[in-house]
């Protein structure tokens, strides 16, 4: 059993559209972060497959997701946390 329960609306179906369009897949999701990711895992010598990994788990790459347990963002920080580690938007 898992801690985190999102409080965000289930994501309508998969299916593509005609055009050719369809939802981002997480994996999509987080490949757009790549830039920040890596310079993190740089900064703080993690690898950066982790921190993927961490966000897929966490929020699947989406980055307004509030826990019930108000953990927010993409790796899902509890607010005094993320306070604690100098504060900011936890969702920029």
């Amino acid at each position: 059993p898992g801690v985190l329960e999102t409080v965000e609306q289930p994501e309508p179906s998969r299916k593509k559209r005609a055009t050719g369009g369809g939802r981002k897949t997480a994996s999509t999701r987080i490949n757009s972060y790549d830039p920040f990711i890596q310079e993190s895992a740089s900064r703080y010598g993690v690898d950066p497959d982790l921190i993927k990994a961490l966000i897929n788990q966490e929020s699947g790459g989406k980055k307004g997701v509030v826990s019930k347990k108000q953990a927010q963002g993409l790796m899902q920080v509890i607010p005094s946390t993320w306070a604690s580690l100098g504060g900011g938007d936890p969702f920029d």
